[in-house]
């Protein structure tokens, strides 16, 4: 990176970019950089691809291996991305509720929602989607 953009960036800016758009996994700033230039909406594409894919691989797993389902595979998938969809609602609303009101910290939010999220989404696909 040249020395004026960087002057221009900020260390402290550019690391943050890091972490936030990569999650940390980033060595070097151009990266860094390149990533924040993505547009939202490109980004929300490949957030929505990524969620998609984890979903299909998610329902492939409990359906053949963990529930041994034997409902029609289209019915138990319909169910199954209800039940993801409606998981992954609460926890953005469990995670703005605690962070908005300043109830706790954003780490600690996240690991009450990693706690309570995951059981309540077993919980809908063995008792409905997966039964």
């Amino acid at each position: 990176m040249a020395p004026s953009a960087q002057a221009a960036v900020g260390k402290s800016n550019t690391v943050s970019l890091r972490h936030r758009w990569l999650g940390g996994h980033s060595d070097t700033y151009g990266h860094s950089l390149a990533a924040a230039r993505t547009s939202p909406a490109a980004s929300s594409g490949c957030e929505r691809g990524r969620f998609s894919v984890a979903v299909g691989i998610s329902f492939l797993g409990q359906y053949f291996w963990t529930f041994r389902c034997q409902r029609r595979w289209y019915v138990a998938a319909l169910r199954f991305a209800l039940i993801s969809g409606a998981a992954f609602l609460l926890n953005m609303v469990v995670l703005a509720t605690l962070i908005r009101w300043e109830i706790t910290q954003a780490a600690t939010a996240a690991l009450i929602a990693a706690t309570i999220i995951p059981v309540t989404s077993f919980l809908g696909n063995r008792l409905w989607a997966l039964k």
